[in-house]
């Protein structure tokens, strides 16, 4: 029922800007209450925001061709989650969503229909995870970051918040089709592929840790490369993933 009450809502702050044929009405009929309402001015509050089809956005890109493997999503199954717009402080909850890396669109999914959100007009987001707990990913438009290692367009998952931070985010490529008639081997489609980068931001620069051979995450605190190269070490941290660099990261703000 809390879902329903949150899925009414937001369906009346998203359907100004959407043509009728998309922005279909919900039908309460005598189950209007005052939960209902709630919902219907949630919903319209964010339809009002140009909310756009999924199915149709492109953003410039075009639309993968049929041989294509894989997909452009964080994650391809809708879960529950938040998000906040940046026009309004309002969180809005108990929304079924997924977000699409290549489009930086959070695709919400109502009971009548899929929405898009451009994610150009939203703070950040949660996700619910199979454990009962959320992540965070914030608009990389709301960090105060600079440099080439910077992403453009794009959710950040929050894995350290602290005076030294730690994000991620999915890289995409695509990786041609290498089969081998002949041999009868390789792939005869293209193909999606994902890679999560890490990095900080430290005095308003980002700093990306995945970068060569070798991890830039000791750079983070100048001046104490050594102390934190001997403290993983001695503790067997390899500053290869993400818990090796939680670890360092977190000494470091130990430091600070």
């Amino acid at each position: 029922m809390r879902k329903h009450v949150a899925q009414i809502t937001l369906s009346l702050l998203l359907s100004a800007a959407i043509s009728p044929s998309f922005a279909q009405g919900s039908n309460v009929g005598n189950t209007a209450s005052t939960a209902g309402n709630e919902y219907l001015q949630k919903q319209n509050a964010v339809d009002r925001l140009a909310v756009v089809n999924p199915n149709t956005a492109t953003f410039g890109i075009p639309l993968p061709p049929a041989s294509l493997e894989g997909d452009f999503y964080l994650d391809s199954e809708f879960k529950e989650g938040s998000f906040e717009l940046t026009v309004s402080p309002k969180v809005y909850d108990d929304m079924v969503i997924r977000y699409d890396l290549r489009s930086n669109l959070i695709e919400i999914n109502y009971d009548d229909g899929v929405r898009g959100l451009d994610g150009n007009k939203v703070k950040y987001f949660d996700l619910k995870t199979s454990t009962n707990k959320y992540k965070r990913y914030v608009n990389v438009n709301q960090l105060k970051g600079s440099g080439d290692d910077m992403p453009t367009n794009i959710f950040l998952e929050v894995i350290l918040d602290g005076a030294v931070p730690l994000y991620s985010y999915e890289k995409i490529t695509i990786k041609k089709a290498d089969y081998n008639v002949a041999l009868n081997v390789g792939n005869k489609n293209d193909q999606i592929l994902k890679k999560p980068v890490y990095l900080s931001i430290v005095d308003g620069k980002a700093i990306e840790l995945t970068k060569g051979k070798n991890s830039n995450v000791f750079s983070l605190l100048p001046g104490k490369e050594n102390e934190l190269k001997a403290y993983a070490k001695a503790n067997k941290i390899k500053p290869k993933d993400v818990e090796g660099y939680v670890a360092i990261i977190n000494k470091i703000n130990s430091l600070n």
